[in-house]
């Protein structure tokens, strides 16, 4: 059985799921069910990835970084 909650929400708020309705008159339930929804990570970091992004961040604070540009350049991509 379905539970009705009432919530505060600006004028303004209200207005952006009503610009997100896929087919409308879908009901601002179903616009908020299919966004959160969108919002959860099914495959969430694992060790190794945060390891591997630990590292890159240890190579900006090092200043082992190159430039766009110049990687660009180095391998004639522009």
């Amino acid at each position: 059985m379905a539970v009705s909650v009432s919530i505060r929400i600006g004028t303004g708020t209200k207005e952006r799921p009503d610009a997100l309705e896929v087919h409308p008159p879908e009901t601002c339930d179903n616009v908020i069910v299919r966004l959160t929804g969108m919002a959860i990570d099914d495959e969430p970091l694992l060790q190794e990835d945060l390891a591997a992004l630990e590292e890159g961040y240890a190579d900006i604070r090092a200043g082992r970084v190159h430039a766009i540009a110049d990687v660009k350049r180095e391998f004639g991509i522009e």
